[in-house]
């Protein structure tokens, strides 16, 4: 005979059970442990350093570029919807990779621009201070860690735009600081140079068709600065405790310099294997210029004699040597390109860059190593998206390809235990045809009763034989079996020739399990049993307010589709839960 194939209930259980794990385990490895795996890859560069002094270690810095929050103009074709999530996307991509940043413990950060992606547009005092606030909220770094800023064209902007804000830079140096700083570290000075402002001083020279030498720079701009740093490294340099100094004091050498827009190249050059793909190219336009010009190029390598250039801007690594004029002293110069360290920044793995500097006698002085970031979009498209095909696979296979009819041959015992279809409608014909005024709707509930009780293999009847041999029906005062089985078996049903709908209050119904006395033995009058009619108030209603009255669906009566979702809930709510409760988390710590 055909029978229906399928999986047992414990089965189909332990399936979900094990997906509920999977999925969690997966979730916590894509949003965390892949971060600080990732990072637990990277070391600092100063193992090869030869330490004269133990106590005196090289510094450890830390350079992040183009983080860019975004903010509601980062996407002006978008819905407001879609920005919106875009940015919270974005943002747990930055939490999560500054979280596993800060494991390598720096002694200093240094962001090298583009700290906010809509930092120059013309804002309201109240939104600039809560996009400040935001930023401050994802990179959030204990008290023991000094962090310094250079500003990007993102920040001050960059060339002339009405809606760009007029007082960009005075906003940027109350809340980032200073646009130009020499900053000095174990004997190293740091020179953190406001690019955008150099360019656009630059634009002026140009036009007014004068070189350096001769250009009148602006008063606290860019070219003012470079100049000073020009002319104090010259004087005699000594040894200072404190961290930050001007540009009129002698500048100690080497010197590294931070710029975040990249110094001009050949077109085309090569940027070494870091880089994912293509090179640099030249361009320029309103609010933008991803390489500064040649004769600035220049100027700067002859005023500052750089040894090491980091720059951002181009959300790419990159690597190029400089040629330095013979006037420097020295032959060649290499500059790093830091990647950006959002996901949003079209590269497929964010990352940042680590600097050690050391203290003289060491040698090497300073030394720099890249660190990678996980390819967030990648753990979507590659991890989390194969699992939700594979889980929604299994749950198919179990709910909708299973279940198929198949031959199986059964023996004469087992099909004396079956109880088919037919034999339950003949049970139903015997009975409805001896009891013509018993109502056909009431009398299944009888029939489900029978059909549900434990019987022995030996007393077991058959439908025909003495559980349904009737009495001759010929007094009134003699009773049949079947009357027998009504007494028994009737808990709350309708007599015969009557709806088949019970009432909640009858006896043989919830009445008596909830109010545990007879209906007669109540009286309004008696305040006794207020209590009583109280529970027999909610025993009426009870199938309405308490859940364990209320009828669910039982297996067996739902479709294969219905149990498929209700399983595929089931295996996805705990996994929810926890990303919820995860990210929030990440959110609040």
């Amino acid at each position: 005979m055909l029978r229906e194939r399928r999986i047992p209930r414990w089965r189909r259980a332990g399936a979900i059970d094990v997906l509920r794990a999977s999925w969690i385990i997966i979730i916590l490895w894509g949003e965390l442990g892949k971060f600080y795996a990732s990072v637990s890859w990277c070391s600092w560069p100063d193992r090869a350093f030869r330490y004269v002094d133990a106590h005196n270690r090289p510094t450890r810095i830390l350079i992040v570029s183009d983080p860019q929050i975004l903010d509601r103009r980062s996407y002006p074709g978008r819905p407001w919807v879609l920005t919106r999530l875009t940015q919270f996307i974005v943002d747990l991509n930055l939490r999560k990779n500054w979280r596993a940043t800060l494991r390598m413990r720096p002694q200093i950060v240094v962001f090298l621009g583009d700290m906010m992606d809509g930092g120059r547009y013309a804002k309201d005092p109240d939104e600039y201070a809560r996009y400040f606030a935001r930023f401050q909220s994802i990179f959030s770094m204990p008290s023991s860690i000094l962090s310094y800023y250079i500003p990007g064209n993102h920040d001050v902007g960059l060339g002339y735009n009405q809606a760009f804000s007029s007082r960009a830079r005075e906003r940027y140096q109350k809340h980032f600081g200073a646009l130009n700083q020499v900053l000095e570290v174990s004997n190293h000075s740091l020179v953190l140079i406001d690019a955008p402002g150099l360019v656009e001083e630059d634009y002026r020279r140009y036009s007014a068709q004068t070189d350096f030498a001769s250009w009148l720079p602006t008063a606290g701009g860019s070219i003012e600065f470079v100049q000073s740093i020009k002319q104090s490294m010259s004087k005699q340099p000594f040894e200072r405790t404190t961290k930050l100094t001007t540009a009129s004091d002698p500048i100690l050498e080497p010197t590294i310099l931070f710029s975040h827009i990249p110094l001009s190249r050949p077109e085309g050059a090569n940027c070494g294997p870091r880089r994912e793909k293509g090179t640099i190219h030249r361009g320029a336009g309103i609010g933008y210029q991803n390489l500064l010009g040649r004769e600035t190029t220049q100027f700067l390598l002859e005023s500052i004699k750089p040894d090491l250039i980091f720059s951002g801007d181009d959300h790419d690594a990159c690597e190029y040597l400089h040629t330095l004029p013979a006037s420097t002293g020295k032959t060649a110069v290499r500059e790093v390109t830091v990647k950006s360290f959002s996901m949003a920044m079209g590269v497929k793995r964010p990352g940042f860059q680590l600097l050690s500097i050391a203290p003289p006698p060491a040698a090497p002085r300073h030394g720099e190593s890249q660190c990678l970031l996980p390819d967030q979009i990648g753990i979507y498209t590659r991890t989390y998206l194969p699992l939700f095909i594979i889980s929604l696979l299994i749950l198919a296979y179990m709910h909708i390809f299973n279940g198929r009819k198949g031959a199986t041959v059964l023996d004469e015992e087992e099909q004396h235990f079956l109880r088919p279809a037919h034999q339950h409608r003949s049970r139903h014909h015997d009975l409805t045809s001896i009891l013509p005024g018993y109502a056909p709707q009431s009398f299944g509930k009888l029939t489900a009763k029978l059909s549900s009780r434990t019987v022995s293999p030996v007393s077991t009847p058959l439908p025909d034989t003495e559980e349904f041999a009737l009495a001759p029906l010929n007094g009134h005062n003699t009773r049949s079996s079947i009357d027998l089985e009504l007494a028994d078996y009737g808990d709350g049903l309708s007599t015969p020739g009557t709806a088949s709908k019970p009432t909640s209050l009858r006896r043989g119904s919830g009445y008596t399990r909830w109010v545990g006395k007879e209906k007669d033995e109540l009286s309004l009058s008696d305040p006794h049993s207020w209590p009583t009619l109280l529970s027999s108030l909610l025993a009426a209603y009870a199938p309405r307010i308490f859940p364990r009255n209320r009828r669910k669906a039982s297996p067996e009566s739902m479709s294969r589709l219905e149990r498929f979702l209700r399983d595929l809930w089931r295996a996805a709510w705990p996994p929810l839960l926890f990303t919820i409760l995860l990210w929030t988390y990440l959110f609040w710590t």
